[in-house]
């Protein structure tokens, strides 16, 4: 019997993906381990791997389909029994018709990508989803032919069915899908399809034209999906502010002694030790470790530290699970190799699961101090600024320390004025007697 492969979920917020690329073809052998295929969840590009070893028998979505979490996108036959070529295609489920009603404007960029390539006026679709908001289901839904209607032949001929990747490139290179067969399922045209034609010189010309008299930029996916759920924040999430100056003089001695009695060939970051500081705090105060979604408050035992990370396409806060767990030397080896996974796109399911916090540092680039914006759910995010030296004063006396100061956002829905300045207390704590952040590295 064949092995469903599903999509996994991607993060609390993530309800549509799509494939990107299958790395496996359908009667490939594949190993535990190995990469099946990517999905983008907006955010970021994930790879999902295969938990056992086998053969690939089927592939339900290829490139470019557009799937939910825990939806079955291809069967594998086990390494212990002889594949039987494709599994049968499944029954399709009996269509739901919803209550015609207008959509009150919340719709996701994927399905508002497939609205407009299947030409649906997004404002006549009603949701289904969280808060009524439209999935792509829904626009699939509406675009369907309705048993008692027509379909004019001179639609049904000039009609493209490209992946809304495939459209964007084409669009991006002037590139005309008129009379291109696609190589996707059900004939839908894809990226890779787009290598046997030439770009059209018009096309080209007038979106140059156009570009350079009006100075119109096309949003990438990410700066789109950055945009549309910062907004949604700022709107939905009722934003408090904490701030804090702390003495790093020690936390400098630490990274001297890790790397000369400790012999670390690459001592703590400052990033490092703050998220260190994060973990411990959040472990030890259960009540911060929550979220809020739809008038609830979701607990969690484990902690998950997002880390802000700027790639060549935009910033992506991926999160490293059980980050109380973890030792300092381990902690700092995961945030390096975590920031390789997410500048090269291989980022893994579990790098975009649940987060705690997550933290912005900005030091680097000289900033003193800033304010960051929640991405819900998560219920707290703090921003770091550069570690200088400035004039305090330190038991009646005035001395220069290195100072740094740490800005915490936090969802007021989840938390109260005194609970996060405890929190951001027990931060301070920490990174001003860093040596109890080493733990079992002692």
């Amino acid at each position: 019997m064949a092995i469903d492969i599903v999509v996994p979920q991607i993060g609390e917020a993530v309800s549509e993906l799509q494939i990107v690329a299958w790395h496996k073809q359908v009667g490939d052998a594949v190993k535990r381990g190995e990469v099946l295929f990517e999905v983008d969840s907006d955010k970021a590009i994930v790879e999902v791997e295969a938990f056992v070893d086998g053969t690939l028998v089927e592939i339900i979505h290829g490139d470019g389909s557009a799937v939910l979490p825990q939806q079955v996108v291809a069967r594998m036959a086990t390494a212990d029994e002889a594949p039987i070529g494709a599994a049968s295609a499944p029954t399709p489920a009996a269509a739901v018709e919803p209550t015609p009603a207008p959509s009150d404007g919340k719709v996701s960029p994927l399905a508002q990508r497939v609205a407009d390539d299947l030409g649906v006026d997004v404002s006549r679709v009603t949701g289904t989803g969280p808060g009524g908001r439209v999935t792509v289901e829904d626009v699939r839904q509406h675009a369907a032919p309705q048993p008692t209607a027509e379909v004019a032949p001179a639609m049904a001929v000039n009609r493209v069915v490209a992946s809304p990747k495939a459209r964007r490139i084409a669009r991006e290179r002037g590139l005309d899908l008129n009379g291109l067969t696609g190589t996707g399922v059900e004939g839908m045209i894809v990226v890779r399809d787009l290598d046997t034609l030439a770009p059209a010189p018009s096309a080209m010309s007038t979106a140059a034209a156009a570009s350079a008299a009006d100075g119109v930029v096309t949003l990438s996916k990410l700066r789109q999906a950055t945009a549309e759920r910062t907004l949604a924040s700022k709107q939905q999430v009722p934003h408090f502010y904490l701030m804090v100056d702390v003495d790093m003089a020690e936390a400098d001695s630490l990274r001297t002694y890790c790397r000369e009695q400790l012999g670390w060939e690459r001592p703590p970051t400052y990033t490092d030790l703050l998220a260190r500081a994060c973990a411990l705090a959040v472990a030890a105060m259960p009540e911060v470790n929550r979220s809020y979604s739809d008038g609830k408050l979701l607990t969690r035992e484990a902690v998950g530290l997002g880390i802000a990370i700027n790639t060549p396409n935009g910033l992506v806060a991926p999160g490293i699970p059980n980050a109380d767990a973890l030792d300092l030397y381990t902690l700092s080896t995961a945030i390096r190799e975590l920031a390789v996974r997410t500048r090269e796109g291989r980022l893994r399911p579990t790098d975009v699961g649940a987060k705690s916090m997550v933290i912005s540092n900005l030091g680097m680039y000289g900033v003193d101090t800033f304010i960051a914006i929640i991405d819900q759910p998560d219920p707290m995010i703090l921003a770091v600024g550069r570690v200088a030296e400035r004039v305090v004063p330190v038991h009646g006396k005035v001395v220069i320390r290195p100072m740094c100061t740490l800005t915490l956002s936090v969802d007021h829905r989840v938390l109260d004025g005194v609970q996060g300045a405890q929190f951001l207390a027990r931060v301070k704590t920490y990174l001003e007697h860093p040596f109890e952040l080493l733990g079992s590295d002692v």
